[in-house]
């Protein structure tokens, strides 16, 4: 199944935070939470937090439906916080302070997902310094700097959220490299009911060896897609079989 949006396998949703109560996915609340026992980590959480983790939960309870026609309203958190999904999909969760989405994906067709959203231009000069290598584009005429700065990170985000479940092991943003950006040919107007500015993809590049498969030298190609929206940059990757 590919998704309209992209050339890509995934699906995708995406809820404004403050529409969440107003749309169709709220029907899915008492469910989720019915779903939820005292053990969960559910319980512990800021109400912040709570209306994020149920909102994800909805969304992944909606896109489960539609790839599988089979119900599940159980998507827990694994000790190291990363969420669990059934084991014939793959999915990611990510959140802002506006809006909160989830990508999953058939088991059979993709191997892992990731994805994440962030305000546009909150990358300080700081923060600039530690997700930036050499090798990470300049500048580019697609964007502005301060929204290559938001993408550089949110992709990098992205990509530990689609690697780590298959490797295994912890690395960091200077561990890879975003090489290339480009602005989509066939332009996207909208994503679930949002207005799109731009559209397009990007390349990243893998500098640290991270397993027999995953390093330098494995001579993947790994592409994103990024949409910019509402002063909101989302990044989404997924990986194919070979």
């Amino acid at each position: 199944m590919t998704n309209a949006l992209f050339a890509i396998n995934c699906q995708l949703k995406i809820t404004s935070k403050n529409n969440f109560l107003s749309s169709s996915l709220n029907q899915l609340q008492p469910l989720v939470l019915n779903s939820l026992n005292n053990s969960d980590t559910f319980f512990n959480k800021h109400l912040s937090r709570q209306e994020e983790f149920i909102i994800t939960r909805c969304q992944a309870a909606d896109l489960y439906k539609k790839l599988t026609q089979k119900n599940c309203y159980y998507f827990p958190n694994r000790v190291d916080r990363s969420p669990h999904f059934p084991l014939d999909v793959v999915g990611s969760f990510s959140h802002s302070k506006d809006y909160v989405c989830t990508a999953m994906a058939l088991m059979r067709h993709v191997r892992s997902v990731g994805i994440d959203i962030e305000s546009s231009g909150r990358i300080n000069a700081k923060t600039r310094e530690q997700i930036r290598t050499q090798m990470d584009v300049k500048s580019t005429e697609v964007i502005s700097d301060e929204e290559l700065d938001t993408l550089i990170f949110s992709a990098k985000e992205s990509f530990y959220k689609l690697l780590h479940p298959i490797v295994k092991r912890y690395f960091v943003f200077s561990d890879a490299a975003i090489t290339n950006v480009e602005e989509s040919s066939q332009r996207l107007t909208e994503i679930d009911g949002i207005v799109v500015k731009k559209s397009g993809e990007f390349t990243l590049a893998l500098l640290k060896e991270l397993s027999e498969e995953f390093g330098p030298q494995s001579k993947h190609f790994f592409k994103g897609h990024w949409v910019l929206f509402d002063g909101f940059l989302l990044t989404v990757m997924e990986l194919k079989y070979k």
